[in-house]
Formats: C-alpha cells, sequence, structure tokens
C-alpha cells in the first residue's frame, strides 16, 4: 500500500496508461462533436459551414481554437450588460 501511495504522490501510475489514452480520446471526441453542433447550429452560409467543419476536421487542434476566437468576436454579448459585466461605449 505504501508503495502506491508513493507512486501516486510521485504522479508515477503504473498499468494506467490505456484507460488514460481512451479517456482523452472521448473527451476529444465529445468536443470535437460539440464544435460541430455550434458550426451546424450557427446562422453561417452552407460555404461558412463547410468551411469551419474543414478548419476543424483537418487542423485538430489549431482549428478548434481558430473557432473559439471566431466566437468570441463574434459573440453577442447584450446578455452579459444586463449584469454589468460588459458595456458598450457610450455613442456621442
Amino acid at each position: 500500500m505504501k508503495d502506491a501511495a508513493l507512486n501516486f504522490f510521485q504522479l508515477d501510475v503504473q498499468n494506467m496508461i490505456d484507460p488514460i489514452y481512451w479517456a482523452l480520446l472521448i473527451a476529444w471526441l465529445g468536443l470535437v462533436a460539440t464544435t460541430f453542433a455550434s458550426v451546424w447550429g450557427r446562422r453561417l452560409s452552407a460555404v461558412g459551414k463547410i468551411f469551419w467543419s474543414c478548419v476543424i476536421l483537418f487542423l485538430p487542434i489549431l482549428g478548434l481554437y481558430f473557432y473559439l476566437f471566431y466566437c468570441l468576436f463574434a459573440a453577442d454579448y447584450s446578455a452579459l450588460e444586463r449584469f454589468g459585466l460588459f458595456r458598450r461605449k457610450a455613442q456621442e
């Protein structure tokens, strides 16, 4: 038991590589599936939806980051204005 506790605290987990890879694969597939659902649920043209799907599919990590930044810049922050978290500049 002492050896198991030492391995745990030293991050020297033995015989756990396969389950960790499966968990990472399932998490990755869930992230990609929700991203595709977000792309196809947006008001974009068919070409835009196909473009973002290809970017996410062919650039696995970078595609998700690019889509994340696209969503952040294209977001509607009007809901946050009600809570005082985001305010538009006063127009003169």
